[in-house]
């Protein structure tokens, strides 16, 4: 079992994490990521008994995630409920605190009546600069493999990077998701219980630190938490719940 999030397993993601890594804009003050779609990847609406949070926002939670490499803690919340499903949300946004001492906010929203097909987009927001990248999981041609970065020192400078990875242009996040499952289970075999994988991987405790935001998010909205439908089995609903 490996978290579910595809958006975090293409090279641009990655390549945004290193960035912060290498200090590119110096100390993160902010990471903001806009997911502006009304429908998925593929054109298929997206069920409205979700809710926003669900459909896609778990994507923004994941990035902030996988890009700040730290828990953060929610600040506040507010969605836009559905008229005819008062206990689902349209629409979301976050305010989210990191540990280094930054914020993160992410928006997000299901309604294609009232979301632009604008693209997908996060930005980076440093002391020394600004990183941006947009649209890299809409797939079938449409995603894009450039990160622009813009610093402050002396008068500025601002230039774009390009991802070298063969085929990153037209090849969407689903793809580079299941190169990263196959590629875990060839060397994950003897990693042991789900509980012993590092938090810095996609793996079953990075999965329950996704969802535990999640619902610490839906609070924060003033909404209820998705029941878990099919609890573990026994003892499995128990064991290694304190290394997650």
């Amino acid at each position: 079992m490996l978290e579910g999030s595809h958006p975090s397993c293409h090279p641009v993601t990655k390549r945004l994490r290193e960035m912060v890594m290498e200090g590119k804009v110096g100390k993160v003050d902010r990471i903001n990521v806009v997911l502006p779609v009304g429908i998925t990847l593929y054109g298929s609406a997206v069920c409205a008994k979700v809710g926003a949070l669900m459909s896609v926002g778990g994507y923004c939670v994941s990035l902030i995630r996988s890009v700040a490499g730290e828990e953060p803690r929610v600040i506040s919340a507010a969605a836009a409920r559905s008229t005819e499903h008062p206990d689902v949300d349209v629409s979301i946004s976050c305010d989210l605190a990191l540990p280094s001492g930054g914020v993160a906010h992410f928006s997000c929203s299901v309604n294609p009546e009232a979301t632009e097909d604008g693209p997908a987009a996060v930005t980076v927001s440093g002391c020394n600069g600004i990183i941006q990248a947009k649209e890299w999981f809409h797939g079938k041609g449409k995603t894009a493999n450039s990160i622009t970065i813009e610093t402050f020192e002396s008068a500025g400078e601002k230039h774009v990077e390009n991802l070298a990875t063969k085929n990153v242009d037209v090849r969407d996040t689903f793809y580079y998701q299941l190169v990263g499952f196959a590629d875990e289970i060839r060397r994950g075999g003897s990693q042991g219980m789900p509980w012993d994988y590092t938090m810095s991987r996609a793996t079953p405790s990075d999965a329950v630190r996704n969802l535990a935001l999640i619902d610490a998010i839906y609070r924060a909205a003033g909404l209820q938490p998705k029941a878990t439908l099919n609890p573990p089995a026994a003892p499995y609903d128990r064991i290694g719940l304190s290394k997650l």
